[in-house]
């Protein structure tokens, strides 16, 4: 369920920008979703996607996300 998640949301992440007119929205959006559905495809998400985005104003919730999907990663494999 999650690749299906991370899947949709990498092809349509421009959505967010064209619906809100704001890359703030997306970082929030990127600050919340993808450490949840990046847990199990942290290669796939941090060495691509994310760090391929170039959209001023959403590095924060890049960074943010990344760190959070680092942890809960962790704490997953150790449950």
């Amino acid at each position: 369920m999650r690749d299906l998640n991370l899947r949709w949301f990498m092809s349509n992440y421009k959505r967010f920008i064209e619906a809100y007119g704001d890359p703030g929205v997306l970082s929030r959006v990127i600050t919340y979703s993808i450490p949840l559905i990046g847990i199990g495809q942290e290669g796939e998400v941090e060495g691509g996607f994310l760090r391929g985005l170039s959209i001023p104003g959403i590095e924060m919730g890049i960074k943010a996300g990344l760190e959070l999907m680092r942890v809960y990663s962790r704490l997953f494999r150790n449950i």
